[in-house]
């Protein structure tokens, strides 16, 4: 019995008081601290199993915890994503939904999420969050601004979005250019050109590898 109440104080509820916008919300510290390299580092002392809590310096209801930037609404998108109840497999990431349904993929709920683990070091989630994003966004500029945003790998959904903004008839507008970053601009140019006058790559084959040329691509992972 004496083992049983150990392990179960060692792995309590620690509670953290958050609040962002005007609600304050009550979560496990260890489930949000020790899944963010940038709240880690601000830890009084290195975290140890039987602590009864990691002194992480805010977190009380006295001293919340404060994300001044942060709205109510994505905050609880937020922790939802990172409650071990809500898991994403895989074969969920890579899925394209029906786009024939009245609602599509909430895409703006995801790219909040992405941005707040993005600027608070939620690594994991992040990377989980753009997986997402890039097999269920429909725009090819988005899925390049990504990249661009977050400096992502460039995967095979990144290729694909190439391509079709290299086939496509109209050229990108100023707003699409801005979103992508000038590197990419100036590949896409480069590469919008020599797709119009060289019928090789008409070739699917020969297009792909012209695209990992220009983006020194060895191979999609």
């Amino acid at each position: 019995m004496a083992a049983t109440r150990k392990q179960s104080e060692t792995y309590r509820i620690v509670p953290l008081y958050i609040v962002a916008g005007d609600t304050v919300f009550e979560i496990d510290e260890r489930i949000f601290i020790l899944n963010s390299s940038a709240l880690k580092t601000r830890l009084k002392d290195p975290p140890v199993s039987s602590a009864p809590r990691y002194q992480f310096p805010e977190g009380s209801k006295e001293l919340p915890l404060v994300f001044d930037d942060v709205s109510a609404e994505d905050m609880a998108l937020v922790l939802d994503a990172l409650s071990p109840s809500y898991y994403l497999e895989d074969d969920q990431l890579e899925k394209v939904p029906d786009d024939s349904g009245e609602s599509g993929p909430p895409i703006q709920e995801w790219l909040a999420v992405a941005e707040f683990a993005h600027q608070w070091g939620f690594q994991v989630l992040h990377t989980r969050y753009l997986r997402l994003l890039q097999g269920n966004l429909s725009d090819p500029v988005q899925k390049v601004a990504l990249y661009h945003k977050y400096s992502t790998g460039l995967n095979k959904q990144f290729g694909l979005a190439i391509e079709q903004l290299v086939k496509r008839k109209e050229d990108p507008n100023a707003e699409e250019l801005g979103k992508i970053g000038l590197d990419n601009v100036v590949k896409l140019c480069t590469l919008r050109g020599l797709y119009s006058c060289s019928p090789e790559l008409k070739d699917e084959e020969k297009l792909t590898q012209k695209i990992k040329e220009v983006w020194e691509i060895v191979d999609w992972y």
